[in-house]
């Protein structure tokens, strides 16, 4: 994991957020089943994860009983020259946080339809991740 100052957080402010987050590590959790199930499925399908391919890869940490996943993995990539507002889902905890804003998508069958964004940018899911560790509910 990267060398963090203790305690520093940034963005994060929502209990319920946080929750989830630590609950991404209790196996068949309400937040688990959330994130294979639906969330990053949708987040694929829609076009939204930066590769596809490693967003599918994510699915393979939950498959333990002993949920163990790198940090990177947790908080996903920075927005590179695109910029926080265009960038695209790269990280676990970006996946559990539903962003405020609304975004136009198109699904498998072609029908467009507007959705609170499913994910957030790294910066906010480095924060909630900060926060969790913090307060001893991650190591």
């Amino acid at each position: 994991m990267a060398r963090r100052t203790f305690g520093w957080v940034q963005n994060p402010g929502s209990i319920e957020t946080l929750k989830k987050v630590a609950g991404i590590f209790v196996k068949d959790s309400n937040i688990c089943r959330e994130l294979t199930e639906r969330r990053i499925p949708e987040i694929i399908e829609y076009g939204l994860a930066e590769n596809p391919g490693v967003m599918r890869g994510f699915l393979d940490y939950f498959q333990d009983e002993n949920i163990q996943i790198p940090y990177e993995a947790l908080k996903g990539k920075g927005a590179g020259a695109d910029g926080r507002k265009n960038a695209k889902c790269s990280g676990i905890v970006q996946a559990v946080i539903t962003a405020q804003k609304s975004i136009t998508v198109t699904d498998r069958y072609g029908v467009r339809k507007v959705i609170k964004k499913p994910y957030t940018d790294d910066w906010t899911a480095d924060g909630y991740l900060r926060w969790a560790i913090s307060i001893g509910l991650l190591k």
